[in-house]
């Protein structure tokens, strides 16, 4: 077992990098598809069966706008 707590940021860019090797991508490749080019992060309240209020958290994570929005 490992003294490493589980993160799974660090797994998925473990992942890109195995992935980018494989492809044998250039640094610029890589950094244009590692960060997002827009990232938005937003609550929808919903009012649940039994009348209590709950809030659900919602993301978009947009790369790249080269074939339009």
């Amino acid at each position: 077992m490992s003294d490493k707590a589980f993160n799974p940021f660090a797994m998925a860019q473990a992942q890109f990098d195995k992935a980018a090797d494989y492809l044998d991508l250039d640094e610029a490749s890589r950094d244009l598809l590692r960060w997002p080019m827009r990232e938005y992060q937003f609550n929808i309240p919903v009012r649940m069966d039994d009348g209590k209020m709950k809030i659900f958290r919602g993301f978009r994570v947009q790369h790249n706008d080269a074939r339009g929005r």
